[in-house]
C-alpha cells in the first residue's frame, strides 16, 4: 500500500490521480450551502469530513450554514428498529427544511439564508416523531 501512495509505478500514479480527483474542492464563491451532519455518526466521522470542509468552503467565499444535529447518525433506515428510534432522530427532515430555506432565499434574496445551528432534538419513544421534537432551525428573522 505504501508503494501505491509513494511509488512511481503506473498503478501508483493511477491511485494518486484517483485520490486527487475525489478530493473535496472549495465551492464557487457565493454558492449557498447548508451542511447537515449528525453528531453521533460513527460511519462518517464529523471531525474527518464536515468539520474540515466547512472552513475550506467559507475561506473560498461560500455562503455556508453548518447544522450539527445531536442524537443523529448516518442511516435513517435504522430508525425502524425500536432501540434506534429511542436514541436517534432522522436527518432527512433537516435536509428538507434546509432546502426550503435556501429556496426561499433564492426566490426572494431579501430573505436570509440559514444560519449555523447546534440542534438539540428529542428522539421519540413509541409515538410518531413530531416536528417539534426535531428542533429544526427557523429561518433567520422569523
Amino acid at each position: 500500500l505504501r508503494a501505491l501512495g509513494e511509488g512511481d509505478s503506473a498503478d501508483a500514479r493511477r491511485v494518486r490521480a484517483g485520490i486527487a480527483a475525489a478530493t473535496a474542492k472549495a465551492p464557487r464563491r457565493g454558492l449557498p450551502i447548508v451542511v447537515i451532519h449528525g453528531l453521533d455518526d460513527g460511519l462518517v466521522p464529523i471531525s474527518m469530513t464536515s468539520d474540515r470542509y466547512v472552513p475550506l468552503a467559507r475561506k473560498a467565499g461560500a455562503q455556508i450554514a453548518y447544522w450539527r444535529v445531536n442524537k443523529a447518525q448516518h442511516f435513517d433506515s435504522l430508525l425502524a428498529f425500536p432501540d434506534y428510534r429511542k436514541r436517534y432522530v432522522p436527518l432527512l427532515p433537516y435536509l428538507f427544511a434546509a432546502m426550503d430555506q435556501v429556496w426561499e432565499h433564492l426566490e426572494d434574496p431579501a430573505r436570509a439564508l440559514p444560519q449555523d445551528a447546534l440542534i438539540q432534538p428529542s428522539p421519540r419513544a413509541e409515538a410518531p416523531l413530531l416536528r417539534e421534537q426535531l428542533s429544526i432551525p427557523a429561518p433567520p428573522g422569523r
